[in-house]
């Protein structure tokens, strides 16, 4: 499995749920962009709900290594913390796991 691009994302042409992250990408007219992906799903949606589509996945994709962190320091990786069955902390572990990673 390849490894997902690094860095933080941004919004790029406001209407076009266009989300740009990762390398620049250059085509033979010499322009070049690092367009990532688009966020379009449905095609009734409006400029206005593309872009907000947009920016909670940039929101997400950004802050996810700053959460991940903020709960392993909450933690301390220390599984006593989970004692009593469905505490905040198994449910933090849990969410953990879901996103591939451990405390």
């Amino acid at each position: 499995m390849s490894e997902h691009t690094k860095g933080p994302l941004l919004l790029g042409k406001k209407g076009m749920g266009v989300i740009k992250g990762g390398p620049m990408h250059e085509y033979t007219n010499g322009s070049a962009q690092s367009q990532l992906f688009l966020a379009m799903v449905g095609q009734d949606m409006s400029d206005q709900e593309r872009d907000a589509n947009a920016e909670h996945l940039i929101n997400c994709w950004n802050s996810h290594y700053d959460l991940m962190a903020a709960l392993q320091r909450y933690l301390n990786c220390d599984p006593s913390r989970d004692a009593g069955g469905d505490t905040p902390a198994a449910q933090a572990r849990a969410a953990f796991a879901k996103a591939g990673a451990a405390c």
